[in-house]
């Protein structure tokens, strides 16, 4: 959402319109108090928990960029604006420097693979960071190895556990309950029923309404049992390729160097488009 709006800013005409459309918004200057009530309806730092989201925007220093569009994105959408030499080692390690402190080294993996090429003219980067302990925390000397059966095959991995009499949700593929988190959050877990696999579920209408559901009090199948939860601890990575969501979804001209329009970013340069979106 932030990096879309940010691109908004960026792009004019029917590019602009069509992610306008997407975002569920009229007009930029509609967009823009909506984009700061979402930062700092998300923010939240104070020793226990943390979410923070961070934007920023990477320019190509041989290229005349409008200073009024880096400004309103620095003043509107609270990014921190670079311009470096494209395709460069030090610049690309900038990125991933900036990266690696929005999130505290957790994708600092991730983040060594990044690069931008000479060719780029502007790259956007958003990220979320969030951290938070449970409300009731799991017992340390109930941890024990047991096996995990993943796609990938059997591993080995520390399970945590904890009995609690708490709300059972379920539907017609699956089952559901909630553990919370310090300052309001809830992890929800999702068991598909024997022989459902996750892919499966995540097809399954039901089970979609569920997750998508502000209140879950309002979900018809539940009731409040006692729940002995296994948990693995896990880590969990994916690289995702979304240009062709994005075009299902009906963003088309930023795509197309013959129909996209970044007039309010520069004039400098012809035939800007959407080369990558990960």
């Amino acid at each position: 959402y932030m990096a879309l709006s940010m691109l908004a800013e960026a792009t004019d005409g029917a590019s602009r319109s069509q992610i306008l459309e997407l975002l569920g918004t009229d007009s930029i200057e509609t967009l823009r108090p909506q984009v700061k009530s979402v930062w700092n309806a998300n923010y939240r730092d104070d020793g226990v928990s943390k979410s923070i989201l961070a934007s920023s925007l990477w320019l190509r220093n041989d290229v005349e960029t409008a200073p009024d569009t880096t400004k309103t994105l620095a003043e509107n959408y609270y990014a921190s604006v670079f311009s470096g030499e494209m395709g460069t080692e030090s610049y690309n390690q900038l990125l991933c420097d900036w990266l690696n402190e929005q999130t505290g080294g957790l994708l600092r993996e991730q983040a060594s693979g990044l690069h931008m090429s000479p060719e780029t003219v502007l790259a956007l980067a958003s990220t979320i960071y969030f951290k938070a302990p449970w409300t009731d925390s799991f017992y340390a000397g109930l941890t024990r190895e047991d096996v995990f059966h993943g796609p990938d095959g059997d591993q080995t991995v520390d399970f945590m556990h904890r009995s609690d009499t708490t709300a059972y949700y379920w539907g017609e593929h699956f089952a559901s309950v909630g553990l919370g988190m310090e300052n309001g959050g809830v992890m929800w877990f999702l068991l598909p029923d024997e022989g459902v696999t996750p892919e499966a579920l995540l097809e399954d209408e039901d089970a979609m309404r569920f997750l998508l559901l502000p209140r879950k009090t309002d979900w018809e199948q539940q009731k409040t049992l006692v729940v002995n939860f296994t948990v693995p601890k896990f880590d969990v990575s994916s690289d995702l390729d979304l240009i062709d969501g994005l075009k299902a979804l009906g963003l088309r001209d930023v795509f197309d160097p013959a129909a996209s329009d970044f007039t309010p970013l520069t004039a400098d340069t012809v035939e800007i488009y959407v080369s990558q979106v990960k």
